[in-house]
């Protein structure tokens, strides 16, 4: 939303031409437009603090409380059992202490940084929105990814399968970061249609 706005220059332009050069009448003038010309940057601030694009913090959470996710959500801990520097991402001073146990799927309370927040909170705009179909789904990720300031994460390419038995999958391939791999993870951004099994393979990180 983009506000028209008007300088003070602007206000003292339609002083009419006798008062023009009367001091003490356009310093009077001045005081009482320039509290119009506040008013309007104040109305601007409010729109762009507001703005998905451009809002941080508290201005953010709001925009989450509307849209229907907050900041702290449930994400699953990825590359959690400990071994001896086996890779960029694991090894001793890496991986997260866990007891080890193959069936168990530990999970952690995240608090989003406003980055990415903000990824997430674009995916649910598009979530909240969806028409139910496999093409409008792989299109939001190709759009929300492409426009994201996360390093490499327009590089994500997404492969949604029909099992044609009440099951679908869901393939996030060439995922280089951690957090977005953990949200990925979650059902907070996966396109779900009711009653269908969902799986989640995340590859890359």
């Amino acid at each position: 939303m983009t506000l028209q706005t008007y300088t003070l220059d602007r206000y003292l332009g339609e002083v009419a031409q006798q008062h023009r050069q009367k001091p003490k009448f356009i310093a009077w003038a001045s005081q009482i437009f320039q509290r119009g010309v506040d008013i309007q940057k104040l109305a601007g601030d409010v729109c762009k603090g507001f703005d998905l694009n451009t809002a941080s913090g508290a201005q953010l959470d709001a925009i989450g409380a509307k849209i229907g996710l907050g900041r702290v959500i449930k994400t699953p801990i990825l590359l959690n059992y400990l071994t001896f520097d086996e890779g960029p991402n694991f090894g001793y001073e890496r991986s997260v202490w866990s007891p080890f146990d193959p069936t168990d799927v530990p999970t952690k309370f995240s608090t989003l940084t406003d980055t990415y927040y903000r990824l997430a909170l674009y995916l649910k705009t598009y979530i909240n929105k969806w028409d139910g179909t496999k093409d409008s789904a792989l299109q939001a990720y190709k759009e929300v990814f492409a426009k994201s300031s996360i390093q490499g994460i327009g590089q994500i390419t997404v492969v949604l399968t029909d099992n044609f038995d009440m099951t679908a999958s869901y393939v996030f391939n060439g995922v280089k970061d951690i957090t977005v791999a953990q949200l990925l993870k979650t059902r907070y951004l996966l396109f779900l249609n009711m009653g269908v099994g969902y799986t989640v393979t995340v590859t890359g990180y």
